[in-house]
């Protein structure tokens, strides 16, 4: 047992929490990636008189594989630096807390990093 009168390991509420973490990264990139632009015009717009573009459809698992997985790594990578080898610097609690703040953070730059890339004209001043 460690200091907080736990077993070692991830207890049950910080494995969902790291799902429920990937899972909301996975839905906010694919929102963003559905209300882009980008992505408008290249399967509804006709854009210079072509049809739509049935190759945009093979972006979907590469947006949702990265909006899963860097909410998930940043949560990780969080987890073991707060806790130390020693599991001795933060309490388990405050530690999951913070890297869960952590990961909402990196689901916000991974979005706002999206639209500024799908939705190069709306940077325009």
């Amino acid at each position: 047992m460690d200091a907080d009168g736990e077993s070692g390991g991830e207890s049950a509420g910080e494995s969902g929490g790291g799902c429920l973490l990937a899972a909301f990264g996975a839905i906010v990139a694919f929102a963003v990636w559905t209300s882009s632009q980008r992505t408008r015009l290249r399967l509804g717009g006709r854009f210079e008189g072509h049809w739509a573009n049935p190759s945009a459809f093979l972006e979907i698992p590469l947006v949702v594989l990265a909006g899963a997985l860097v909410p998930m790594v940043v949560w990780l990578g969080a987890l073991r630096l707060l806790r130390g080898r020693q599991r001795q610097r933060m309490p388990r609690t405050a530690a999951s807390l913070l890297a869960a703040a952590l990961a909402t953070g990196a689901i916000a730059l991974l979005a706002g990093g999206l639209y500024a890339w799908w939705n190069p004209s709306a940077l325009d001043l």
